[in-house]
C-alpha cells in the first residue's frame, strides 16, 4: 500500500497481511523483513527517515519501527504506546486505543513526526518517537494523509474531502475544504 525511499538506493514498501520489503540497489531487488506483528494487521505507510530508521502504520493501531536498516522491527503498536492524552474546549477528545487505524505516519526531521488515523486521530513527538502526544482536532473524521513543512504548519486531510491547516502546531485549525462536524446517518 505504500514505498518511501530514504535515498536513491534504499527504501521500504509495506502493504497487506504485515508485508515489508526492503531494498539497498534501488529497487532492482526486494527482500521481506520479519514484522513483529501478527500478519493479520495490514500495513497503510511507510516513511523512511533515513537508511537505518524506518515507521510503519496500520490496522488496528499497528505501528512498527526499525532503527538498524530492518534488520529488526520493534512494536511501537498504540497497545503498548504512552500517549499523552489532551483535552479539547471544541470537543470530547476520544482516548486513543489500540482500536484506531492509522493510515499515514510521516517526520519533518529525525525528532519531530505526526501519525493520522481514524476519529480526528492526530498524533504528534518531539522526541523521535519515544513519546507522542494527542493533538486536539476540530473533528472525529478519518484523517487519511497529512503533510507537514515544519513542527508548526502543516495539513490532513480525510474523508468527505476534509483539508485542515495549521500554522502553531496543531492548536488552531483552519477549515480549508469541507466541514468538520460528521453528517452521517448511521441507523
Amino acid at each position: 500500500f505504500s514505498v518511501d525511499f530514504a535515498d536513491a538506493r534504499t527504501g521500504w514498501i509495506v502493504g497487506k497481511s504485515g508485508l515489508i520489503l526492503h531494498t539497498t540497489d534501488g529497487g532492482e531487488t526486494w527482500t521481506a523483513q520479519k514484522n513483529p506483528l501478527a500478519p493479520t494487521k495490514h500495513f497503510f505507510k511507510v516513511t523512511a527517515l533515513d537508511p537505518q530508521n524506518a515507521w510503519a502504520v496500520g490496522d488496528w493501531g499497528a505501528v512498527v519501527q526499525t532503527k538498524d536498516g530492518g534488520a529488526t522491527w520493534l512494536d511501537r503498536s498504540l497497545s503498548g504506546l504512552a500517549v499523552e492524552r489532551v483535552e479539547s474546549p471544541d470537543r470530547m477528545m476520544q482516548t486513543i486505543t489500540d482500536d484506531v487505524i492509522l493510515y499515514d505516519v510521516a517526520f519533518v526531521d529525525a525528532e519531530h513526526g505526526f501519525m493520522a488515523g481514524e476519529f480526528g486521530t492526530l498524533m504528534a513527538t518531539a522526541d523521535g518517537g519515544e513519546h507522542w502526544r494527542q493533538v486536539p482536532m476540530p473533528t472525529e473524521k478519518t484523517l487519511f494523509g497529512l503533510h507537514f513543512k515544519t513542527p508548526e504548519e502543516g495539513w490532513v486531510v480525510g474523508i468527505d474531502g476534509i483539508i485542515l491547516y495549521t500554522q502553531d502546531g496543531g492548536q488552531t485549525w483552519t477549515t480549508q475544504n469541507g466541514l468538520t462536524a460528521t453528517g452521517a446517518i448511521e441507523d
